[in-house]
């Protein structure tokens, strides 16, 4: 008897807007199509290999990609787990939440692939 239901206002519903679906839409298309291109690249990449091993032609590196994909990457994570990170300490005064952990893995990760591109660059150097 004590309980009181809120009336939603007619018009309006409870679900997810249309401009919202429509992001989510727009994000898992771009994925999508992102993830198919890659996989086009990497098998024409394979053909190419596989052409050039028939013939002969021994392929120095076959495994090694170019370093500033993780140099990229590294600064791509890094970057907005920083910015977050302080968005929260300055702005909001709150690190406690759960974004907190989002500001680590980002920071961590960006650090991991920065890493990875310094000893993969001086390893290259020296030999």
């Amino acid at each position: 008897m004590g309980e009181r239901q809120e009336r939603i206002p007619e018009g309006e519903d409870s679900t997810l807007d249309w401009d919202t679906t429509c992001f989510f839409l727009f994000c898992a298309v771009a994925v999508l199509c992102g993830a198919i291109l890659d996989y086009r690249k990497k098998e024409l990449i394979h053909r190419e290999r596989l052409a050039a091993i028939e013939k002969g032609i021994v392929l120095a590196g076959l495994n090694e990609g170019p370093l500033q994909v993780y140099f990229r990457r590294g600064l791509l994570w890094l970057i907005p787990g920083l910015g977050l990170g302080a968005f929260l300490w300055f702005v909001s005064e709150d690190f406690s939440t759960a974004w907190s952990g989002t500001v680590v893995m980002m920071t961590c990760l960006g650090l991991a692939y920065l890493l990875y591109y310094f000893y993969e660059a001086r390893r290259r150097r020296s030999s």
